[in-house]
């Protein structure tokens, strides 16, 4: 009888602890949604600045590479735009994946 008890209540404490995961990954995800939102305006602020020498892993631009944009009929804003789209889309990819 009291094998099958203390089963019971190793259950329940399992369960208490599956709750308290649960809930700390769900505010854990809320958390990084919001960084990530709240990250957007400067983000789209950073792709609109020109540096004099680029940088790559950033996605920032050159006085040249914005003057062939411009040359294309591509805005800075549109450029800007097109990179938090494409951003947002690869975030919401991990996140329904996650």
């Amino acid at each position: 009888m009291t094998a099958g008890l203390e089963t019971v209540n190793a259950l329940r404490v399992g369960r208490f602890w599956m709750l308290v995961a649960r809930i700390g990954w769900a505010l854990l995800v809320l958390l990084t949604l919001a960084l990530f939102v709240v990250a957007i305006p400067a983000r789209f602020a950073q792709l609109l600045s020109i540096t004099p020498a680029g940088d790559n892993a950033l996605v920032l631009l050159s006085p040249e590479e914005a003057a062939q944009l411009q040359q294309h009929g591509i805005s800075l804003s549109l450029y800007a735009l097109y990179f938090i789209v494409l951003e947002a889309a690869f975030a919401a990819v991990y996140v329904l994946m996650g």
